[in-house]
């Protein structure tokens, strides 16, 4: 029986906190895509850690950040390579909504070991949703697709992780964004002997909305790092 091995998806540690993150080669370059707000004040460098044959690895990395401040994505570079190397398409040009994407990641910090299967690396979750709707920025190339929404369920623990779908254009696999987290809205706590009336506390509830941000920013983003570190080399 063939053995599906992900070689993609990573879980990562960084102070006290666990994400996901994910391979990408740009130009021949490997680098880790992740959340912005996995790794808070990490700055230009830091040490994150990947879980790996059943144990956490430190491994000291270089901070890339998109233009636009807002956007929810950090690419961090490391020397050494984690995975195999293979094309990857990136973008969100044929993305349309209602279409069906897929999302992996590790919830709640759970760690899916499976010995050599993928490699010595957990096995991410993978969920399923749909492209709900964009968030439409002003650009000076017109209007772009800087937020990707989505229906499904989210987790905490699945920000960083690669949304992908199935290109009708091309037929090839498509990595469209990076989740961000989900919208919640508080709702009341109700009171047991008198349900009509809401006690003055509320939960926050998952909406079933995903946050996602367009991977194409920070694409953009390791491509001009890469010249600039080609030029001091």
């Amino acid at each position: 029986m063939p053995i599906n091995r992900d070689f993609r998806s990573f879980q990562l540690k960084y102070g006290n906190g666990t994400a996901t993150a994910f391979s990408v080669e740009v130009d021949n370059y490997q680098f880790l895509i992740t959340a912005k707000h996995a790794v808070p004040n990490i700055g230009h460098s830091g040490q994150i850690e990947i879980f790996h044959d059943n144990k956490w690895k430190a491994i000291a990395v270089t901070a890339i950040y998109c233009d636009n401040d807002a956007i929810d994505i950090i690419a961090l570079f490391s020397q050494a390579s984690l995975t195999p190397t293979f094309s990857t398409n990136f973008g969100v040009t044929d993305l349309y909504v209602s279409q069906d994407v897929y999302f992996c990641g590790f919830p709640y910090g759970w760690s899916n070991y499976a010995g050599q299967i993928n490699n010595g690396y957990p096995l991410p979750f993978v969920k399923k949703a749909i492209c709900s709707a964009f968030g439409f920025t002003k650009a000076h190339t017109g209007m772009i697709a800087e937020q990707i929404y989505l229906d499904g369920h989210n987790n905490l623990g699945f920000s960083g992780g690669p949304i992908s779908f199935l290109s009708k254009d091309t037929g090839k696999q498509t990595i469209a964004g990076v989740i961000s987290g989900y919208h919640w809205q508080a709702e009341p706590i109700q009171s047991k002997k008198n349900p009509e009336e809401a006690e003055q506390l509320y939960y926050q509830a998952n909406t079933g909305i995903i946050v996602a941000y367009n991977i194409s920013p920070i694409i953009a983003a390791i491509q001009k790092f890469i010249l600039t570190w080609k030029q001091g080399t």
